[in-house]
């Protein structure tokens, strides 16, 4: 069994994956607050306010909340906004304005497909 390392070598506090999937990097772009350092006499960058809070609230924690609320998110669009449709054995969401899939020909239902004339 091969063992995965998560993040970058060198960088201390990476654990290792058990569950056999790997993580990429993505890019979250927060805004910064620029900040003249009275001491060193350089220009700082600080994370917004409400981000900084989230981080220290969460701690070491914070990335995985993040994922946690974009799959809830993500689920709850799916839910209101997307119907499935089962394209090669593997479900496919398709927005509500689109009533047919243009893969496998599947209406999003009956009635659906009698108004377009499917």
């Amino acid at each position: 069994m091969v063992i995965k390392m998560v993040g970058k070598k060198g960088r201390s506090g990476r654990k290792t994956r058990t569950d056999g999937l790997k993580a990429r990097a993505v890019a979250l772009y927060i805004d910064h607050m620029d900040w003249q350092n009275l001491a060193t006499g350089k220009t700082e960058h600080t994370p917004v306010g409400w981000f900084q809070q989230f981080k220290r609230i969460y701690g070491n924690r914070w990335q995985e909340k993040v994922r946690t609320l974009i799959q809830i998110q993500v689920r709850k669009d799916q839910d209101e906004r997307m119907w499935p449709c089962s394209c090669s054995g593997i479900t496919k969401w398709h927005f509500r304005a689109q009533a047919q899939c243009p893969k496998c020909e599947e209406w999003i239902n009956e009635n659906a497909r009698r108004i377009h004339g499917g």
